[in-house]
C-alpha cells in the first residue's frame, strides 16, 4: 500500500469523526427511543390499571344495587306475609263474631249442658258459664244483696263472697258462705 498524502489523511480523519458523530447520534436516538418506549409502557400500564379500578368500582356498585334490590324484595315479601296474616286474623275474628262465638273455648261446649271444671272435676252450673261476674251465692242471698245499696254491705260479707274466675275456680277463697 502506498503512503497516504495529507489530503487523504484529512479526509480519513473527517470520515472517522463523522462516523463517531453518527455513532453518538445513534446512541442518543436509541436512548430517546428507549425513554419514549418506557413512557408509553407506563401510560399503557396506568390506563390498564385505571380501567381495572373502574371495572371493580362498577362491579361493587352493581353488587350493592343487587343486594339492595334483594333486601327490598325480602322486606316487601315480609310485609306481604304480615299483611296476609293480619287479613286472615281479621277474617277469623269476623267469622267468630258472625257465628256468635265469643271465645274459642266456648265453641266446643253447648250452652245448655253443664261440663266439668277441668281443675276440680265438679260440674259447672250453667249460671257460672259465660260471665265473668257470676258467683255461687244462693238466689235468696243475691236477692237480699240486690235490695241493699253497696254502701250498706259490710266489709266482712263482701270478703266472704267468693269471686269466680272464667274457668270456674274460686279466686278469693272464703272461710264461710252466707247461710
Amino acid at each position: 500500500m502506498a503512503p497516504l498524502c495529507h489530503s487523504e489523511i484529512g479526509e480519513l480523519r473527517e470520515c472517522v469523526a463523522r462516523t463517531e458523530d453518527r455513532a453518538k447520534l445513534q446512541q442518543e436516538l436509541q436512548k430517546k427511543q428507549a425513554a419514549r418506549d418506557a413512557e408509553e409502557r407506563w401510560i399503557e400500564w396506568e390506563d390498564a390499571h385505571k380501567k381495572a379500578r373502574e371495572q371493580q368500582e362498577a362491579e361493587k356498585i352493581k353488587h350493592a344495587r343487587e343486594r339492595e334490590a334483594q333486601h327490598v324484595a325480602h322486606e316487601e315479601k315480609k310485609a306481604l306475609q304480615l299483611a296476609e296474616k293480619e287479613k286472615q286474623a281479621v277474617e277469623h275474628a269476623t267469622k267468630h263474631q258472625q257465628s256468635g262465638l265469643q271465645a274459642p273455648a266456648s265453641k266446643h261446649r253447648r250452652k245448655d249442658s253443664p261440663t266439668k271444671d277441668p281443675y276440680c272435676g265438679e260440674p259447672i252450673q250453667p249460671s257460672k258459664r259465660g260471665s265473668k261476674s257470676s258467683t255461687s251465692l244462693p238466689s235468696k242471698a243475691l236477692g237480699s244483696l240486690a235490695e241493699k245499696s253497696t254502701v250498706d254491705i259490710p266489709l266482712n260479707s263482701f270478703l266472704s263472697t267468693p269471686r269466680i274466675s272464667r274457668s270456674g275456680r274460686n279466686i278469693r277463697p272464703s272461710t264461710h258462705l252466707f247461710s
